[in-house]
């Protein structure tokens, strides 16, 4: 096993590295931006690109990092 910490539910630990494959569960991604699986739900139309494979979601490690890039707040 690697050296990194993942929490006992496989999700990335806050800080820590993304897993390996480059698929991540709705519960990874909500883990790695902070917020909650519900809110990726109900958010799907703005939030990261998913992928559905048969009724589960699925998304690509780079599409949540270049998401979250694109979320910078400017101040006015």
């Amino acid at each position: 096993m690697s050296s990194s910490a993942v929490a006992a539910s496989g999700s990335p630990m806050p800080g820590e590295p993304l897993p390996a494959s480059p698929y991540m569960t709705r519960k990874q991604v909500a883990a790695y931006l902070n917020v909650t699986e519900k809110w990726l739900a109900e958010y799907k139309a703005s939030g990261p690109r998913f992928y559905k494979f048969g009724s589960r979601c699925r998304y690509l490690r780079d599409d949540v990092l270049n998401w979250a890039r694109q979320q910078r707040a400017t101040r006015h």
